[in-house]
Parts: C-alpha cells; structure tokens; sequence
C-alpha cells in the first residue's frame, strides 16, 4: 500500500494526500513519511538546498594582512587577481601560463611590495593545492586556506573582485584605452558608505592620476574608523542575504547523507558517509564509493536510507549467512532474499492508565 501510494515519487504530502482517502492503520502518516524519505530514487534526484545564512570572514586589523586569490579567462587571456580583505585593493596579472611557478612568481612580487600578508585563501586549483605552493607557503611563513570545492561563495571576497576586473578589461578593449589607466581610475574611486578609495586605506594616500587635484591632497593621511564601516557594511548586506534562508544541521561522523552532483548534465545525488568534519567552518569530508571529497554543507543532504550491506557493522565472530568456504556466502532455500529498502515499525505509544469499569455496570449480572 505504501508502495502504490508513492508510485509516482510525488514526495511526503502528495502521498498522504493519496492515501488519507482510501487506506489506513495505524501510524499510517508516519510510516509513509519514512517509506518516502528512505526512497531511493526520491533521494537521487533531488533540488538544490535552500540558501544558508551569511556567514562573514572576520575583519583585518591591517591592510594586507588577508588577502584573496583567484584565477580567470576573459578573451582567451589568463589572468590573476590579488585582492585585500581590508582595502579591497586588488593587483591583475596577465599570465603567460597557470603553471604553480607562475603564480609563485607573481604572488612574491606582490608581496615584496606590500609585504607578506598572514592569510592567503584560494580555490583548491592543481596551482595552490601542490608541493611547491606548499613549501612556498612555509618558506614565506603564510597560513594558506582553501575554499569548500565548487562552492565559490567561500573565497566570495575575490569572486567579487574577478567581476570588476572582467568588466574594466571588456570596457577598456571596447573602447581601445589603456587598461592600467582605468585600473588605477578605479583605485582611487571613493568605495561606497566608506569616504574613501582602496588605494587610501592601503597605503594611507591618494595616488595622482590624471584628473586634476590639489597637491594637499596627495599627503599621506591614515584612515579612522574603517574597521567599523566594513562591519556596518557587511552587516546590512547580511540582512539582505539572509532573507528566505535558513541554518542546516551540523553532520556528525558516520552520518549517511546524499552528494550534490558536480558534473555538468549529472543531476543524480550520489549515496555517501560523512567521515569527519573539516577545520574550516561548514565544510566536510565525505566518502563517496571509497573515495573521500571535501564538500560544502549546502551540498551535503542528510539521508534516512538504509546503507549499502557493505557499510553495515558485522562481528567478527558472527556472519549475517552461513558462508561456504569455496562458493562464497549461501542463502538457505526457505529464505527470501533481502529487499532493497527495510522499515522497521514504529513503537506505538500506549496509555499507562488502569482500565476501570464503568459503575454503572457493576450490578449487572451476565445470564
């Protein structure tokens, strides 16, 4: 019954709405309820998580002392872009290839102008995650974090950053101008709710370009209150985001969930385990057919389906079947083979109170 009520996949309510008119026993809602969550083709194809509440990165203390990295392609050109946490000052280098010693080179260059920075946070590309960024990253003495894989919004700060890039590049190629001179326009544009320009809060000064201005404005003059204009602005954006969404539960190890498909043209959720939980904050390791992957928790959805055989806990001295010792495991012939999915029933909640009869019947007299 439970079966032909979920026949066509319609999900929780729709299957209840289907069988309130035609069948019930007990506890019928709820065991329909965990027929349709432990519903295997329910679970693969799925939609996509609500949105999680905004988490926002802590605030530099000082200028360069965070800063973002990440790569991209515009008009079959590949470029890096470097930008600060504090100032949102942002360096571009076209690359002649995205080789690991390339964007090494380029990240030393930065760094002995602006000095060596205390975190650098990267997607997890073949050009952060090998040994020569590693020993790169030793050597200069930096703490190099990595976002959740194919969850860009963790490294948001230099997402942002690539689209200003992308539209100065396509507007100065429009109009045949001199790309650094828009970039550095833009370096001393005011940032908006700030009252000032990224090059001031990195390097306490506005840079002359070619717009007139008075030499008094030129002098060096350190700006206050910035941290604080950074929280009032991440903090209205937050309020913002945060509407429609909602926090997801916390996994725990061994927690047997579903994977977002990654592939283009997959829409199939895959079956997997939750191993441990990451160091950073919303980010898990999961095993997925032996494999592990690191995955954000917005990709991750808890799943009540009864794990493959494989995972299931057997004793050392016990065997689920008797096992012969040149064929493998056997099932005795009055034994019918396991179905995919097992329900357990529910405990029924029962009443404690003593069943007193009625006194009205107490002189009654049964003939």
């Amino acid at each position: 019954m439970m079966s032909k009520a979920h026949s066509s996949h319609q999900g929780i309510e729709a299957s209840l709405r289907k069988a309130r008119d035609s069948i019930y026993w007990p506890a019928v809602n709820s065991e329909i309820k965990d027929y349709v969550q432990q519903c295997s083709i329910c679970n693969e194809f799925q939609s996509k998580q609500t949105k999680e509440p905004l988490m926002i990165h802590p605030i530099p203390k000082l200028p360069w002392s965070k800063i973002g990295t990440d790569l991209f392609s515009i008009r079959d050109k590949d470029y890096l872009i470097t930008v600060d946490y504090y100032s949102d000052f942002w360096e571009l280098n076209e690359l002649s290839s995205t080789s690991a010693d390339t964007i090494i080179k380029c990240l030393k260059e930065h760094f002995s102008r602006h000095g060596i920075p205390n975190t650098v946070i990267s997607d997890n590309g073949p050009q952060f995650t090998n040994d020569a960024f590693r020993n790169f990253a030793d050597e200069w003495d930096f703490e190099h974090a990595t976002s959740s894989p194919y969850h860009s919004q963790s490294n948001g700060k230099a997402e942002s950053a690539v689209k200003i890039a992308k539209g100065i590049i396509k507007k100065s190629m429009k109009e045949k101008e001199d790309l650094w001179r828009a970039i550095l326009d833009w370096r001393n544009t005011p940032t908006q709710d700030m009252g000032c320009s990224p090059a001031q809060r990195l390097m306490s000064r506005r840079t002359r370009s070619s717009l007139p201005i008075a030499h008094q404005l030129l002098k060096p003059e350190i700006q206050k209150n910035v941290q604080t204009k950074i929280r009032i602005k991440r903090q209205r954006s937050k309020q913002y985001y945060d509407k429609g969404t909602r926090p997801l539960a916390e996994l725990c190890t061994g927690d047997y969930l579903r994977v977002k498909p990654t592939r283009l043209g997959d829409d199939k959720w895959k079956f997997g385990k939750c191993v441990k939980k990451h160091t950073l904050p919303r980010s898990y390791i999961v095993d997925i057919d032996g494999v592990q992957y690191r995955r954000n928790r917005r990709d991750l959805r808890l799943s009540r389906e009864v794990p493959p055989p494989e995972d299931l806990h057997v004793d050392d001295h016990q065997d689920i079947n008797s096992h012969d010792k040149t064929n493998g495991p056997t099932v005795k012939d009055n034994e019918k083979p396991q179905e995919k999915h097992q329900f357990s029933q529910p405990n029924v909640r029962r009443s404690l109170r003593t069943i007193v009869p009625p006194k009205h019947l107490a002189d009654y007299v049964c003939k």
